[in-house]
Formats: C-alpha cells, sequence, structure tokens
C-alpha cells in the first residue's frame, strides 16, 4: 500500500516535470524565434563559473556561423579593434567592479572577412544577496552605418569650415529670416 501511493506521487511528480519541461522548451523555441529576427547580438556571462553564451544573430552580425563562435571567455576580446581593447575592457571590467553605474560603449569588432564593424554595447549586471556581481547579460548592436554616417559629416562639416576660413573672397552668411 505504502508502495502504491509513493508511486502515485512519483507519477504525479514526473507529470508536473514532464510539462514543466514542455513550457520551458515552448519559450526556449519562441526566444529562438524571436532572437533570430532581432538585429542585435545577445551575450551572457556567468561570473561565477565563467559560462559564457553568445546568441546566433551575435555570431552573423560579425559574419560567423553560430557554430563556427566559441561559446567562452575572451571571444569578444579576441575580435577587438586594438586601438579600443583598453577602453572596452577597462568598461567592462569598472562595470563589474561598481566604479560605474551604466555599460553603453562603442567599440570596433573584427568581422570574420577581416574588416571592422562598430558596435554599442551595452549590458546588464545581475548581483546576488550580498551585493556580489555574478552575471552580466547584455547585447550588441551593430553601428556601423551610423558611425560611416557621422564621420562623412564630420569631414564635410571640416572641408566647410576649411573653405570658410581659407577662402581669399570675403563671405558671409545671412538667414533669410534676418535680412
Amino acid at each position: 500500500m505504502k508502495l502504491k501511493k509513493e508511486t502515485n506521487i512519483l507519477e504525479t511528480d514526473n507529470k508536473k516535470l514532464l510539462l514543466e519541461l514542455e513550457a520551458a522548451k515552448k519559450r526556449l523555441a519562441q526566444y529562438e524565434y524571436a532572437s533570430a529576427g532581432a538585429s542585435e547580438g545577445l551575450w551572457d556571462r556567468n561570473l561565477l563559473t565563467d559560462e559564457v553564451f553568445i546568441s546566433p544573430p551575435w555570431a552573423s552580425m560579425l559574419g560567423y556561423e553560430f557554430k563556427e563562435i566559441e561559446q567562452k571567455v575572451g571571444i569578444w576580446e579576441k575580435l577587438l579593434h586594438p586601438e579600443d581593447a583598453k577602453k572596452a575592457a577597462t568598461a567592462f571590467n569598472d562595470f563589474i567592479s561598481g566604479n560605474i553605474a551604466e555599460y553603453k560603449l562603442q567599440f570596433r569588432l573584427r568581422h570574420k572577412k577581416g574588416h571592422y564593424l562598430w558596435v554599442e554595447s551595452t549590458a546588464k549586471l545581475t548581483k546576488d544577496a550580498s551585493g556580489k556581481p555574478i552575471r552580466i547579460s547584455g547585447s550588441h548592436k551593430d553601428i556601423t552605418e551610423r558611425k560611416q554616417a557621422e564621420e562623412k559629416i564630420q569631414a564635410s562639416e571640416e572641408k566647410y569650415k576649411h573653405f570658410f576660413q581659407n577662402s581669399l573672397i570675403g563671405m558671409c552668411r545671412v538667414r533669410k529670416s534676418d535680412l
């Protein structure tokens, strides 16, 4: 009798676990569909175990197949532009240690084909009950087109400024409203 009761309890628990597993699979599938359609690459790092997660859009943004990217600590550091490496690493460590309150940084990452993409990285820090950082999660967004447009505007402004300052002809700017 006791064995039958325990068996019923185990069967009930098993059914609950199977339902929870199905619900988790459904949520994971929903996340994967949403992630695949996103323009941002997601990443996560467990600071206790150094386990790393990188989403498929993160890999494809840099020209890689998902299976080509090593999901381990140091992957993004290997892809950083040499001029951005120190700034990016310092900001990352300062955010984890609490020296800066917000992590939002722009830097360049090397594409599989060798060129660099400008990326805007944002992150959120998760802490345990005692306030110790345990996880950092964030996203990378390709902002290369925006950075190129900014560079073109700056070059145009510098050209105009140089032309205006070095012209041998007197010039005056007048707004129609000022006459």
